[in-house]
């Protein structure tokens, strides 16, 4: 079993720190050499590739909260 901790932390100026322990380029070196991921470091590459999109747009972050419950 893998862990993979992503770490989002707030900067001054309105940036964003993110940490990713196992870094991102170990995952991607993995991947790319033929080794399996596990699903946990596949849903980090995914998350981390979610973050670099939404870093380079020029324009507010839309934050979509899914709805727990009911209708």
């Amino acid at each position: 079993m893998a862990k993979v901790t992503i770490t989002i932390e707030d900067q001054p100026g309105n940036r964003v720190k993110v940490d990713v322990a196992p870094r991102a380029e170990t995952l991607i070196k993995k991947y790319v050499s033929g080794h399996e991921l596990s699903s946990a470091e596949a849903y980090a590459l995914y998350c981390i590739r979610q973050l670099r999109e939404e870093s380079r747009r020029k324009e507010p972050i839309r934050v979509m909260i899914p709805r727990i419950g009911r209708p």
